[in-house]
């Protein structure tokens, strides 16, 4: 245990080794420790130096929790509780590389994650990210993010937030990839703008305080209005298929404001452009073009079943006809389980 009211409670710095000098130059390994009441960071890693913490307690934290900086900086995070922090639980920056898994980033009074600057990579995986004061995950300048199996909730600001390069001149964007999470209760659920790609693989964005899903070109929040596209928001539940798609209360309300010929229209797009071929039908090659520009990639048989799955003749193709059944199914259950009947070719379609 650990209390250091002045300055950084451990830093881990690389340093250049004498030929006859065998210690490892710069790493630094915690298991079972607790750190309370820093007066700057909590563990610092820098100029290359790396870091391994395993069920650790790192507890309010004047500055950041964990702050990794400078390209070949590293540090691996697991079973470990971050809160109440005065800044950010974890910042990767200038190049650095984190790693932290199933742990819990609780109650930072700013964003829980933060990657920034090109070459930062920052991994969580089966973490809680919880009531942040800004954002869950932050990522911007061209930093790299991959969520898988997370929860991001009850943050502030948003779920997720990534922000585009500012000098695009430069070659790489930025890049958020959040595979099979939840993120509920956040202010808004994941929000790219700038030209960052954010990709949501399977999982859960719902009951937002005011938007699930959100694509942006402005830095100002606060101008937001009527920002989501409800094209992305069908693309992510073709993606995620039947059972993602009926728990998402906040898609199925959205859809159901439209009028039967916006919905119709919108449909009609999403599906043309799985259709390349223009046949009016999307075979398995067609299924795993489509899927894999979304950041999905299968083999030819998880392919096939994902098609079997909407295939309601068993022809082996997909028409839009099926695809239509399946995306007012979803709808019918928000209206009550009918169509309104103004609509002959929808109530025509859900009776087939």
């Amino acid at each position: 245990d650990m209390v250091c009211h002045e300055g950084n409670a451990c830093v881990s710095k690389f340093r250049k080794k004498s030929r006859h000098d065998s210690s490892p130059a710069g790493h630094l390994t915690m298991n079972d420790c607790s750190l309370n009441n820093c007066g700057g960071n909590g563990l610092l890693v820098l100029d290359g130096a790396s870091l391994e913490a395993n069920k650790c307690r790192l507890t309010r934290c004047k500055k950041d929790g964990v702050d990794v900086k400078g390209k070949g900086s590293t540090a691996l995070v697991c079973h470990t509780e971050i809160l109440e922090t005065g800044a950010r639980a974890v910042i990767v920056s200038k190049g650095g590389d984190v790693t932290v898994m199933d742990s819990k980033i609780d109650k930072s009074q700013s964003s829980g994650c933060v990657a920034v600057g090109q070459g930062s990579v920052l991994k969580l995986q089966r973490c809680l990210v919880n009531a942040a004061s800004k954002s869950g995950v932050m990522v911007s300048d061209g930093a790299y993010c991959e969520l898988r199996k997370c929860n991001v909730v009850a943050c502030h600001d948003v779920g997720i937030l990534a922000i585009g390069v500012e000098d695009k001149i430069l070659d790489e964007e930025t890049k958020v990839r959040v595979v099979h999470c939840v993120l509920k209760k956040n202010a808004y659920g994941v929000w790219a703008q700038d030209g960052a790609v954010l990709k949501l693989l399977g999982g859960i964005v719902t009951d937002s305080v005011h938007q699930d899903i959100t694509q942006h070109t402005q830095p100002n929040m606060k101008t937001a209005n009527n920002l989501v596209s409800l094209g992305s928001q069908l693309r992510v539940v073709f993606v995620t298929w039947k059972k993602e798609a009926q728990t998402s209360k906040a898609l199925q309300h959205k859809l159901q404001g439209l009028s039967n010929e916006e919905l119709d229209v919108m449909i009609d797009n999403v599906f043309a452009e799985f259709d390349q071929d223009g046949s009016g039908e999307i075979n398995a090659g067609e299924l795993g073009e489509a899927l894999e520009s979304l950041g999905v990639k299968l083999n030819d048989g998880d392919i096939q079943h994902r098609l079997n799955d909407m295939d309601e003749n068993n022809d082996g193709l997909l028409s839009l006809n099926e695809f239509k059944v399946f995306c007012y199914n979803l709808v019918s259950r928000k209206r009550g389980g009918g169509v309104p009947a103004e609509n002959p070719v929808t109530s025509a379609l859900l009776q087939e």
